[in-house]
């Protein structure tokens, strides 16, 4: 059933009104003076003979001209047929652009997916009429996701240029993050206001990833959701790549060079399509000095999405950039789908030498009895090789460590911790708020152990409840299994049951963690021995330095494990990854991880990079640096690859979402060959025009035949037929005249 609207009620209500004004003037032209005079009685003869066609013709007349008024008011007030005009309140159209990684990649057309999505946008902006009050908000969804223009405004210039400068980016697609936008967007917009959320999106990324709409969106009834096409061929992504060993020791890599002794990088490559036998061509360059590395020929067979391939290079020519770390850069050399995905920075720390300190006492404390035997210091010393050039290692005595700890140590051993007086822990506790790894034993000889209250001063929640000194007459050993959580001794697990079954343990402390600390290693009745702290709940966060506090002395009063083959793998794993943790560079990924850090404390490594690079949304080299301007660490952002060659569409994601979350919601896929009106975006008809201009010929022909009936129906007619009747009966008589029209009836 077709309806009616109108664009101008006011000037349509107007119109109506004067539809009053000829009924108003046919009724003052029937209030006249009536004049008798002699041939009255003729008159009203013909009269009453004409009156039925008399009143007819002059209904008729009155009824065109109401007619001509009325058609007259409705073709000015712009009167339509049908719906499409029926709804005139202004519309809030949030436009979402995906500048993800994912926007990168190039389709068929030759254009690029943010390309696609900005003639779209621009397509939808142009559908608003600022006149009545449409407004626009622009929201990108590259993780986090940001509010480009957020109040809406009907600035609709402002929102298109803004739409133009949008570039892709290295972070996943943030879809929590644009939705909680979108109600914010909704929360800000007024009553009377229809809001349209557009999903502009690349194809690719996760199509499972889970999103919460925790909220309703009042006004909003239905999405706009376009996705690209899918990207133009083959593409393949470096989605890791790390070095096999943590740190390059230069006077180590002199003595082994002969020997052959190199460094490598362990490389991870995903590709969309395994449908056929390919080679890919990978190589790695110093940042540096842009020296090519190494060449790697990685072939791919059918069936295959990922490779692992792991490529060695030469250390010696490594070159340092700022902050102390070599940069290697691994990449493709084929052109692709996607060329954002194609580069991955390897950081890999250069030092002289390992630089670890220990703690212990060297005054003749230790004791001298015969179950004394080789004091922990000369454990640990042996352990690391200190004469093969490898560490460098610097003896601290206890009593006056507070003025002895280097700060240019790489990881400090405490090996007599009841010694330490307050200043030394305060000044343990700052070395490790800068990244210091800290490695806390028990003294030797068992005493006092109120030192396990200073942990807990600089590292919360390390140990619950009280620390005892526990002996068994029945000697115990170390549990066949590591609590790899921690990511520690992953090295050595698969080697470890055999090795820990030669322990044993004579006496220990008794340690319950805390919720800031983990169990690394348990005895054979399943009690820590090993406990480091952790990150229990920001896994992207990068707290101070590790602290790993062990339940033993490295004693024989203790234990045998220093004089197992055990002691040896422990410790230099252990090292390696604290290493890796302290002084190997801060690898992150483009978005949210990133994001995490504090920006203000980063600076480009590269005058190339302008302040602008220090984007999270982008990958970049940095080094952080502290109040004073000195370079503390190297951070590494990378592109978020890991589901740039999945070719998925995102589309099942948002309506799996929204129709959980919001069932009412109508979803509206827009596509190649987009119909706005069917989309309920602009209007089915063309406002107004075509009715108004029939309306207007339409009282056009009605004025003619006004015309021609007033013609016919005037008074002179009907007095002329009314003097020929006098005439036709009165004829030839003396004094007859002829009377004036003024006389009439």
């Amino acid at each position: 059933m077709i309806g009616l609207s109108v664009l101008h009620p006011w000037l349509l209500t107007a119109g109506l009104l004067c539809v009053s004004i000829p009924i108003l003037v046919h009724l003052l032209r029937r209030k006249h003076r009536p004049i008798s005079w002699g041939a009255m009685r003729f008159l009203e003869q013909a009269y009453r003979k004409r009156r039925r066609l008399i009143t007819i013709e002059q209904l008729l007349l009155l009824l065109s001209r109401c007619a001509i008024v009325a058609l007259i008011a409705g073709a000015v007030g712009s009167l339509v047929l049908g719906s499409g005009l029926g709804d005139q309140r202004p519309r809030t159209m949030v436009i979402v652009l995906d500048n993800s990684i994912h926007s990168g990649s190039i389709l068929p057309s030759g254009q690029s997916s943010i390309q696609y999505q900005q003639q779209r946008a621009l397509e939808l902006l142009n559908t608003l009429d600022p006149t009545r009050g449409d407004r626009a908000a622009l929201i990108t969804a590259a993780s986090p996701a940001r509010a480009e223009a957020i109040p809406a405004t009907s600035e609709l210039g402002l929102i298109r240029s803004r739409i133009q400068s949008i570039a892709p980016t290295d972070a996943p697609r943030d879809q929590n993050g644009v939705f909680e936008l979108i109600a914010e967007v909704v929360a800000g917009t007024e009553d009377d206001s229809i809001v349209i959320p557009a999903l502009l999106l690349s194809h690719g990324g996760p199509d499972d990833q889970e999103t919460i709409v925790d909220q309703e969106w009042p006004g909003v009834e239905k999405m706009l959701v376009d996705v690209s096409p899918q990207m133009n061929g083959l593409n393949i992504a470096v989605i890791d790549a790390h070095p096999l060993r943590p740190v390059v020791t230069q006077r180590r890599d002199e003595q082994e060079q002969d020997q052959g002794e190199i460094q490598g990088v362990r490389i991870v490559l995903q590709r969309s399509d395994p449908a056929s036998d390919l080679q890919t061509t990978v190589t790695l360059h110093d940042v540096q000095s842009d020296i090519q590395l190494a060449t790697a020929q990685i072939h791919w067979t059918v069936g295959q999405t990922q490779t692992i391939q792991t490529v060695s290079i030469d250390p010696w020519q490594l070159s340092p950039a700022r902050g102390g770390s070599a940069l290697i850069r691994v990449s493709i050399q084929a052109a692709d789908a996607n060329p954002r995905d194609n580069t991955r920075i390897v950081g890999l720390p250069i030092r002289q030498q390992i630089r670890v300190g220990i703690v212990d006492s060297f005054d003749g404390s230790f004791g001298q009895s015969a179950q004394a035997g080789i004091r922990p210091w000369r454990w640990i010393q042996a352990v690391l090789g200190a004469d093969a050039g490898l560490m460098s290692i610097q003896q601290i005595n206890a009593l006056s460590a507070a003025d002895r700890i280097d700060p240019a140590l790489d990881v400090l051993f405490v090996l007599s911790p009841s010694e330490l007086d307050n200043r030394s822990w305060d000044r343990v506790a700052r070395l490790n708020a800068t990244g210091m790894p800290i490695i806390i034993t028990p003294d030797a000889l068992p005493g006092d152990l109120a030192w396990i209250a200073s942990i807990e001063q600089f590292w919360p929640r390390f140990i619950t409840g009280p620390v005892q000194s526990q002996s068994f007459e029945t000697p115990i050993g170390l549990a066949d299994s590591i609590d790899i959580q921690s990511g520690l001794l992953v090295g050595i697990s698969d080697e470890y049951a055999e090795l820990a079954a030669s322990v044993t343990i004579f006496h220990r402390l008794t340690l319950d963690p805390g919720s800031g600390a983990s169990v690394l290693l348990r005895d054979t009745n399943h009690d820590p021995i090993v406990l480091v702290s952790s990150d229990d709940n920001d896994p992207t966060a990068r707290n101070p330095g590790t602290v790993i506090l062990w339940g033993v002395a490295f004693d024989a009063r203790w234990t045998d494990l220093p004089a197992r083959p055990i002691f040896v793998a422990l410790i230099h794993e252990m090292l390696r990854s604290l290493l890796a943790k302290s002084i190997a560079p801060d690898v992150r990924l483009a978005g949210a991880e990133a994001a995490a850090m504090d920006m203000d404390t980063l600076e480009p490594i590269f005058g190339s990079q302008t302040s602008t690079a220090t984007d999270p949304q982008l990958a970049g080299m940095y080094v952080q640096v502290n109040a004073q301007g000195v370079s503390q660490r190297v951070v590494i952002v990378n592109p978020d690859a890991l589901d740039t060659a999945t070719p998925t569409n995102p589309l099942q994601s948002v309506r799996s979402t929204l129709q959980n979350a919001l069932p009412d919601m109508d979803i509206i896929e827009l596509d190649q060959t987009l119909d706005w009106a069917s989309a309920g975006i602009t209007d089915s008809s063309t406002p107004g025009r075509p009715i108004a201009l029939m309306l207007f010929a339409i009282a056009a022909g009605l004025a003619v035949i006004e015309f021609l009936l007033a013609r016919r129906c005037s008074y002179s007619v009907i007095d002329s037929h009314a003097v020929h009747a006098v005439d036709a009966h009165t004829p030839n008589q003396p004094g007859h005249k002829e009377q004036p029209d003024e006389y009439a009836a």
